[in-house]
């Protein structure tokens, strides 16, 4: 005697979802595909096939079964959430952030979305927006580092410093063994002229990251402004040989010979 459609149905789901788990992805694809088949208005099956395609590169196929997905269930702010990175994985940004501006809608205290709306819209070079962004993923998750990170860096290039202080402090107060989080603190304090505090964390970021030369750049140029120039030339010598084209770095160490 043949099973009922819906038990069935339920059985493919929960081995889809074992076989996911434990990262068997083409034996999932195949389980939500037969799932998709047999309940062709089941919205999760078409999500987590889109996940699958997602994750094995196969960008059109999960955008395909996104919008599937998303035609069934519009208010799932996490499969419009997926459909965005999907979209922005292709290079359709204005999709992107329209879809993530859906899900917002759908669920405003959703943070990831906000962040990531925030990143499209900083890139598009909108700052008030992005920074609204940013700061309503912040409301969501007070302590979400790369909102934190990126809101400060933002209003930092905007020259308010005063206003960087708070996002970044708290971004290396969190994460006190993240190079990035030392690292940009130590350029806001570079730009507020707390040249000892600037060399502290740049020489923790470069310890913790030695292949970046934007943190031996911060290091040598705290050595710079607070006067010890001979100890500059080392560390932006290195810098130099990092990051050979990036114009800013010579002109440090220009600076300091």
């Amino acid at each position: 005697m043949s099973q009922p459609p819906n038990r069935l149905a339920l059985e493919l789901f929960a081995k889809a979802q074992a076989y996911h788990r434990s990262g068997q992805l083409g034996l999932a694809e195949s389980h939500y595909q037969r799932l998709t088949k047999l309940d062709p208005r089941n919205g999760e099956a078409w999500h987590l096939l889109g996940v699958v395609a997602y994750q094995t590169g196969k960008v059109d196929k999960a955008i395909s079964h996104y919008r599937r997905a998303v035609e069934l269930r519009p208010r799932a702010a996490e499969m419009l959430n997926n459909l965005a990175l999907a979209l922005r994985a292709k290079g359709d940004l204005a999709g992107a952030a329209d879809q993530f501006a859906r899900a917002l809608q759908v669920r405003p205290e959703y943070a990831a979305a906000a962040y990531n709306l925030g990143l499209l819209q900083e890139q598009a070079g909108d700052a008030a927006a992005a920074e609204r962004s940013y700061r309503q993923a912040l409301a969501a998750d007070p302590d979400a580092l790369h909102a934190l990170t990126n809101l400060g860096n933002l209003l930092r290039a905007q020259g308010r410093l005063a206003d960087a202080e708070r996002p970044l402090a708290r971004a290396q107060a969190l994460a006190g063994q993240d190079a990035a989080a030392n690292g940009n603190l130590a350029l806001l304090r570079i730009d507020q002229a707390r040249h000892a505090q600037a060399r502290e964390l740049a020489e923790r970021a470069t310890t913790l990251q030695p292949d970046n030369a934007a943190w031996w750049e911060a290091l040598g140029t705290a050595l710079r402004l607070g006067q010890d120039a001979d100890a500059a030339i080392a560390p932006l010598e290195r810098a130099e040989a990092l990051a050979p084209t990036v114009a800013a770095i010579p002109l440090q160490l220009a600076l300091a010979l």
